[in-house]
């Protein structure tokens, strides 16, 4: 499937996520009944290779035969981003032996602040098996329209921060929060590759370690 393709059924799917209380799509079941939206087999994940916290590259196809849970996300964010990782740390805790057929990971919608050691570090705070990647600008945008995930500007300049101590302490210094408003879907991709699922802020940690013994199973 190419990358148009794929970057449509995302597109499309995030709008039926969002409007799902207002239509009803009649489907043929292709499978597990999940809690979130069940984009159907065979619709393969996007590329992606970017950078690790020892600038290592990392792609998606280095984790084939394991779940991944996809999240975009910035270390200085207030809200969102720490709710869905403390969220996702809980599902790996609910998943028990499990876990080692699942993989976490967060991918920057701010590089002109994260550097890949500053979002990996980031996301290890809330597991030690998490994942964060950065890069150059470029290469996230990519990623990221790729994906259909949408990230605003930033509201206040950046402050480059090398180690990942300093994140969150910008108010203390007297500066403004730095605000991206961003897509917040979590994405599920099977072991074989292809993006199945996507889940919205309201899933529940149960509801998302359910979908992913089912991911695991199909």
């Amino acid at each position: 499937m190419s990358r148009i393709r794929t970057s449509a059924v995302l597109a499309l799917a995030a709008v039926a996520a969002t409007i799902a209380a207002a239509i009803v799509f009649i489907r043929p079941p292709v499978g597990p009944a999940f809690h979130g939206t069940d984009l159907g087999p065979g619709v393969p994940a996007p590329d992606v290779t970017l950078l690790s916290g020892d600038s290592a590259r990392v792609s998606l196809d280095d984790f084939r035969g394991r779940a991944v849970l996809l999240f975009f996300g910035y270390t200085t964010c207030p809200d969102v981003c720490p709710l869905t990782m403390g969220k996702l740390r809980r599902v790996m805790e609910r998943l028990g032996e499990e876990r080692r057929a699942v993989q976490v990971v967060l991918i920057t919608v701010d590089p002109d602040v994260d550097t890949p050691a500053a979002i990996h570090a980031f996301a290890r705070r809330y597991d030690p098996a998490f994942i964060g990647l950065g890069g150059e600008r470029d290469a996230l945008q990519a990623v990221a329209r790729d994906f259909g995930v949408y990230a605003s500007e930033p509201s206040a300049p950046a402050r480059r921060l090398e180690g990942h101590e300093e994140h969150g302490d910008e108010r203390d210094h007297g500066l403004p929060p730095r605000l991206i408003a961003h897509s917040s879907y979590l994405f599920g991709i099977t072991p074989e590759g292809e993006l199945r699922l996507l889940w919205s802020e309201e899933a529940t940690v149960d509801e998302i370690a359910e979908d992913v013994r089912a991911l695991l199973e199909a």
